[in-house]
């Protein structure tokens, strides 16, 4: 856009960037501050078509008083709570050209809230915790946006709101799943194959390489060595490959080191604790991986409907100039009809004037 080519309030939508406005200002709402301790000054403004609410930072903003006759260049237009907001840009330029003399307009407010976009422009925000509801059970409410379903997290136990059944007793639907954890599985390891996740609480297959299988892919392991390790795709023989107990009775845990060395026994011990830190670490980037994706796709969501919003925004704004353009028209039709009636009765009039004169 033009340095020189400015953009009337009422044309304003959501959304809009670099648009260059020149306003009055007709008061000073609200002066805020950050958590950066930056100021922010919300101001009303208006030009011969509309009004707006207006918000500018720092300097420009304090030296800004009601009268003042402005230029904001570079400036952008945003939806915030459910209002069309103008805000001043990091590039932009604001300019005061003068004060007082200056036509404007009040009676059309573009920042007024409609009805219907109240009810669509703040989407519930999820809030992140450890996925309990202070009970000790996972639940994830209805209200979520977007909703995530419990396909799409195989390792997070979940549970739908309360409900009422038939007979008017409370019930709560639980989303089923065989791999979902509880508190006390936490000490256990699951299954280093991809998208399995099954919980290893009984007997598991561990590798050479420092993985651990489930029983399935495990000895499917042993059936394909040809192909290399699930995890890693490293060569494995077939004595690289134990199956090994991982419930072992208090008597059996008693016997385990019995008869090494205390040097064998810490080297045995240092080796499974070892294994241990590398599966949790392992564990952890994974959840962190499948932490960053929904989050991508949150923000993505939320985005398309921030999108929306302003679509819906931007129509409304347009039904309602609209219909004021048709309320005007219809006045002015009304009032030119009236005109004419008028102007009929008094030729109506001077006819029959004339007509008696004629006949005398």
């Amino acid at each position: 856009m033009d340095k020189l080519d400015f953009i009337a309030i009422k044309d304003i939508r959501g959304s809009m960037k670099n648009i260059n406005v020149m306003f009055i200002v007709l008061e000073v709402v609200a002066t805020t501050k950050t958590k950066e301790n930056r100021e922010v000054y919300s101001f009303k403004v208006a030009d011969q078509t509309a009004c707006i609410n207006c918000s500018i930072w720092d300097e420009p903003g304090k030296l800004l008083q009601p009268g003042d006759i402005v230029r904001m260049m570079k400036c952008y237009s945003q939806i915030w709570r459910g209002c069309l907001t103008l805000y001043s840009g990091k590039s932009g330029e604001i300019i005061r050209v003068g004060d007082f003399c200056m036509i404007f307009n009040e009676q059309l407010n573009m920042s007024d809230p409609l009805p219907l976009l109240l009810n669509t422009a703040q989407p519930t925000i999820p809030t992140v915790n450890n996925g309990t509801n202070g009970n000790g059970r996972s639940q994830i409410g209805n209200s979520l946006t977007p909703q995530i379903s419990a396909q799409s997290l195989p390792s997070v136990a979940l549970a739908n709101n309360s409900s009422t059944s038939s007979t008017g007793d409370n019930i709560k639907p639980k989303v089923t799943n065989s791999n979902a954890r509880s508190y006390m599985d936490y000490d256990k390891l699951i299954c280093n194959y991809k998208d399995c996740y099954k919980i290893l609480k009984e007997t598991a297959y561990i590798t050479f390489c420092s993985h651990i299988f489930c029983n399935d892919h495990g000895q499917k392991l042993k059936s394909c060595l040809s192909n290399g390790c699930f995890a890693c795709k490293g060569t494995l023989m077939d004595h690289q490959i134990l199956h090994t107990n991982l419930n072992v009775s208090g008597d059996t845990k008693k016997l385990l080191l019995c008869g090494l060395s205390p040097k064998v026994i810490l080297e045995v011990a240092s080796s499974a604790l070892g294994f241990w830190s590398h599966q949790k670490k392992h564990e952890n980037l994974d959840l962190k991986r499948q932490l960053d994706h929904y989050r991508m796709k949150l923000q993505t969501q939320t985005k398309q409907l921030d999108e929306k919003d302003s679509r819906i925004f931007n129509l409304l704004k347009d039904i309602e100039r609209i219909e004021s353009e048709n309320r005007f028209l219809k006045a002015d039709l009304a009032s030119k009809t009236e005109c004419i009636q008028k102007d009929l009765e008094k030729q109506k009039t001077k006819r029959s004037r004339v007509d008696d004169q004629f006949e005398i």
